[in-house]
């Protein structure tokens, strides 16, 4: 597709880890009900979290940064919520990638770890899911590695749509999101779309988060 054109290759000099799954309703609630005050309706607390903006995976992220005495790898000045809690803005986003706190994964990062184990025939999508999300770790395409990569909820990661002209990059961390950004990015497959809706290497909710080894850092969705 055109807005996925040049390909362009990153070069990581660090290593990561990543979260075997997507964030479940439980322990997202658990946190934010003391940061913002809010709390997703769930079916069941195993169940990944979903409607969820970019500004709340950063404000999950940030909170367990606090939580585990690491750097959080955000700042910002105000939060800004709606009438149902959501956050719609963080005044004076900034992204600080050398930080060793919680973070989403960059799109280089996230797909550098599906393609580990990238096997969407499998996954939870529109033929087998009910057009409802599962429980994680719970499809066909799950592995001891990583689970819903290619299925079940879309996953944010920390770029946003860039123009790229195709040079190889090292340690890329993409164009950085802000309430003015044209459009965020998410990954992986969805409960309720195709097969051909899914991909690993598609610009684009849920979360997966990451922390970089060396620093300690850890990656969201």
């Amino acid at each position: 597709k055109v807005d996925e054109r040049p390909q362009t290759r990153v070069e990581f000099t660090y290593d990561y880890s990543i979260s075997r799954h997507e964030v479940i309703c439980a322990d997202f609630n658990g946190v934010m009900k003391d940061v913002s005050g809010l709390q997703l309706e769930c079916a069941q607390d195993s169940l990944p979290v979903s409607n969820v903006t970019f500004f709340e995976a950063v404000l999950y992220a940030n909170a367990l940064s606090r939580k585990m005495g690491l750097d959080s790898a955000y700042a910002y000045t105000a939060v800004e919520l709606d009438a149902g809690k959501h956050c719609r803005d963080l005044k004076d986003f900034a992204f600080m990638p050398a930080a060793g706190g919680f973070r989403l994964p960059t799109e280089a990062e996230w797909v550098f770890a599906a393609e580990q184990a990238w096997n969407p025939d499998q996954g939870w999508n529109f033929v087998n899911s009910g057009l409802a999300p599962h429980k994680v770790c719970t499809s066909g395409e799950n592995t001891q590695y990583l689970c819903d990569m290619a299925g079940n909820m879309l996953e944010w990661v920390n770029d946003v749509r860039a123009l790229y002209n195709g040079d190889s990059l090292k340690n890329f961390v993409g164009g950085v999101f802000n309430s003015n950004s044209a459009a965020g990015i998410v990954k992986g497959g969805v409960s309720v779309k195709p097969l051909t809706k899914c991909t690993c290497t598609k610009e684009g909710m849920i979360i997966r988060f990451f922390i970089q080894a060396g620093q300690i850092m850890l990656a969201s969705a």
